[in-house]
């Protein structure tokens, strides 16, 4: 401001001194010629004395000075004014080019009745609303880039053709475990420290075309990245760096391995009662009908195998219901007692646990009503006690309870049988996935009773959990939230 001001003052001095210099050469030559009329008018008209020639120039003289200093004094008052109206006006105008430097453009720059100041005041003021709009247009897309790359569920890191980094979406940052706030600028391997990731990005600089590759990269654990790479290029189609777009395909690959050993254990289990039926069939065939206690045998046990294979297609068309209805939750909830639900199940497995000389008991229900999906639980609560009997050796026993717990029904099944070791514990409810192969065979079954369970119990909101000791026996828990009807509406 006091720069402005020195300016003004400057020019406003510049201004006096031309103006008086201009009026006094003016007055000066209106004096000197004066001054010579009235000489002249002495030596030719001697009538006139000396003396009142010299009063005559005297007062010439006096009135010269006079009007001088007169013009010296208006010019210099007009001039301080004047200089004291420019800096006045300039100084709004720099402060309003200040406030505009700063982001603000809310506050206008005054009007000036100056043309000139007005013309550069109305030059500003188009400015400051071009720069507002170009800042607000920046900001907007700054925004909106920000808002698409926070949505976006891949993991998107930028870089520079040094290899520095640009920009990191919060995916990026928690696949990394990087902190987004001090990553501008930082050299992409110092921050990621991938070996595998500094060769794919050589790749794609030297060949300037995007293209993708898998990678195992070890992270929290052993994970595998879809990695995907382009160049960034400016208007001129200049590169000036490349985007790096990351997706985790571990879960993937690993539904694909499930997949495909499901598909697997599906064909062998098929095939074995299959392939039984049709040996024994082929052997009837041949000439052993004749033998009515060989024929008798045989249709036994491919009566036997054909009732495995449809427990199996059955289970399997279950397992499948189930899956549906947990990811749909469309369930066909209804009011059931808890006594209710333990009669059903100890009709289902009386003869079972007869058969094989288990005690099967249970204990006296509370009184308490569910809002299940009937069918879902009975089937959870058979498969567990049928699952407690077939594991259980003759003389053994099976019970099943209940109890509420924190808004929580818990059923538990617990058996005094062979017991599990802790080992099996992460894969027990697998499908097809067998603890003992070898007595699954004997005992019967298709394997995917426990895989139903979980399914079913997960349907419903709640968890199943499992304790178990080798040669003591097991309990398994199945937990269920109480929903009322009115909270499932």
């Amino acid at each position: 401001m006091k720069k402005q001001q020195g300016i003004v003052f400057q020019v406003c001095v510049r201004y006096v001194v031309l103006s008086t210099v201009l009026h006094l050469l003016v007055a000066s030559v209106l004096y000197f010629d004066r001054r010579r009329y009235f000489e002249n008018l002495s030596r030719e008209n001697s009538g006139f004395g000396d003396q009142i020639s010299q009063q005559l120039l005297r007062h010439l003289d006096s009135t010269y000075l006079f009007y001088s200093f007169c013009i010296v004094l208006i010019l210099g008052t007009l001039s301080f004014f004047l200089s004291r109206r420019l800096a006045a006006q300039l100084d709004a105008i720099s402060e309003g080019a200040e406030r505009f430097a700063q982001g603000d453009f809310k506050n206008k720059i005054p009007r000036s009745t100056t043309s000139e100041i007005e013309r550069m005041v109305a030059a500003i003021q188009l400015m400051g609303g071009q720069l507002d709009e170009k800042i607000r247009s920046a900001i907007q897309q700054t925004a909106e880039r920000e808002a698409i790359l926070s949505s976006i569920s891949d993991a998107v890191i930028a870089i520079d053709r040094k290899g520095a980094i640009l920009s990191v979406n919060p995916a990026a940052a928690e696949m990394f475990r990087i902190d987004t706030e001090r990553l501008r600028g930082k050299p992409f391997q110092q921050v990621v420290g991938r070996p595998e990731l500094e060769k794919f990005i050589e790749v794609l600089f030297q060949t300037g075309v995007p293209f993708r590759e898998h990678l195992h990269i070890f992270l929290q654990d052993s994970s595998i990245l879809e990695v995907r790479g382009s160049l960034l290029r400016d208007s001129r189609e200049a590169n000036i760096g490349a985007v790096l777009v990351f997706r985790d395909i571990s879960q993937i690959r690993k539904l694909e391995s499930v997949r495909k050993e499901f598909v697997a254990n599906v064909s062998h289990e098929l095939k074995t009662p299959v392939t039984a039926i049709q040996g024994f069939v082929e052997t009837l065939q041949d000439g052993a009908m004749d033998d009515s206690l060989v024929r008798s045998q045989f249709l036994d046990i491919i009566r036997r195998q054909s009732l495995r294979l449809s427990e199996m297609l059955d289970d399997l068309l279950s397992l499948a219901r189930i899956e549906n209805l947990e990811s749909t939750q469309e369930l066909d909830r209804q009011s059931v007692r808890l006594k209710e639900l333990f009669e059903s199940t100890f009709d289902l497995c009386e003869a079972r646990a007869r058969e094989k000389n288990v005690s099967l008991t249970m204990e006296k229900p509370l009184d308490q009503t569910l809002y299940v999906d009937r069918g879902l639980i009975e089937q959870a609560l058979t498969n567990l006690v049928v699952n407690g009997i077939k594991y259980t050796n003759p003389g053994g026993q099976v019970e099943v309870s209940a109890r509420i717990e924190d808004e929580t029904t818990i059923f538990c099944v617990r058996d005094n049988g062979i017991g599990i070791a802790k080992h099996h514990f992460p894969r027990l409810f697998e499908r097809f996935y067998r603890v003992d192969r070898s007595r699954n065979r004997t005992e019967g079954g298709s394997g995917l009773g426990l895989s139903i369970v979980k399914h079913a119990v997960h349907a419903h909101g709640g968890t199943i959990s499992v304790e178990s000791e080798v040669g003591v026996g097991s309990c398994f828990r199945m937990s269920l939230p109480n929903v009322t009807p009115n909270a499932d509406r």
